[in-house]
């Protein structure tokens, strides 16, 4: 599927993959995404519905912790900016709570695997995110659901 008008890119970026556990519908993914860039939230949101999954948007933090609160989700995305605004430790404290729940921050930084690791994120995608990168992980959260309890699989690269 080709937007474009997204900012979404075709070049290099890394991938980090987590299981996540059953969702109602197999194949289909409940994903956050935050962003503070309503371009940039909406972009990614149409890739994701684009390849079959449910969406919700929030804007921020706050919101985006009441929507945690309030609907179990399979996949986060986050903006570098608000996961780590002050949020030491956020994917972690919500994946005790949703286990299973794969948490990826969206940077702008090529360190964002320091930032990943602070807040708790399985990993990064680099922005603009690469649409054949975002749809391989997809595909490979769909394939793992089942599979909460197998660790986590690291270093998956599109380059």
């Amino acid at each position: 599927v080709y937007f474009p008008e997204c900012p979404l890119s075709e070049g290099p970026s890394t991938v980090t993959i987590a299981p996540v556990s059953a969702s109602p519908s197999l194949g289909r993914l409940r994903v956050l995404v935050v962003d503070e860039d309503p371009a940039d939230r909406r972009d990614l949101a149409d890739f994701v519905r684009a390849e079959g999954h449910e969406c919700t948007l929030a804007r921020g933090g706050d919101e985006a912790l009441e929507l945690l609160l309030a609907t179990r989700f399979e996949v986060v995305f986050c903006s570098q900016a608000l996961a780590g605004d002050a949020r030491v430790g956020f994917f972690a404290a919500q994946r005790r709570r949703q286990p299973g729940l794969a948490a990826y921050v969206l940077t702008v930084d090529e360190d964002g695997e320091g930032l990943a690791a602070e807040t708790g994120a399985d990993g990064e995608l680099h922005k603009p995110v690469r649409l054949d990168a975002l749809q391989e992980l997809l595909a490979q959260l769909v394939s793992r659901r089942g599979r909460a309890g197998s660790g986590r699989l690291r270093g998956a690269s599109a380059d």
